[in-house]
């Protein structure tokens, strides 16, 4: 209330409802607080903003998601068989022959 940017738009006092629940790389916090018609977007944007900044001020940091891709170089890359099961098929006859039994006929 006695902030001279925040404070004027304020109706009433800032509520901290405290941490609403622990997420992978979130922590959703719940905060209520009533402006004047027009001002609670703006408003909700500088306050997330200046509660950013204290974690940030007070060294706490928080994970970020993150997703690594793995791209094959052009010399990694193996054709695929347009016809998967046809491959695996061929696959597993291959293998079954390898381990064939030894008769006198494939001697």
């Amino acid at each position: 209330m006695t902030d001279e940017e925040l404070g004027p738009k304020l109706i009433g006092k800032l509520k901290s409802q405290g941490v609403l629940k622990m997420e992978d790389s979130a922590m959703i916090m719940r905060i209520k607080f009533t402006t004047a018609p027009g001002e609670q977007f703006v408003m909700r944007k500088k306050i997330l903003r200046r509660l950013q900044e204290a974690f940030r001020a007070n060294g706490i940091e928080f994970a970020h998601r993150n997703v690594t891709v793995y791209m094959p170089s052009d010399h990694e890359k193996q054709p695929v068989p347009q016809n998967i099961w046809g491959a695996a098929t061929a696959a597993v006859l291959n293998d079954e022959e390898m381990i064939k039994p030894e008769t006198d006929s494939n001697k």
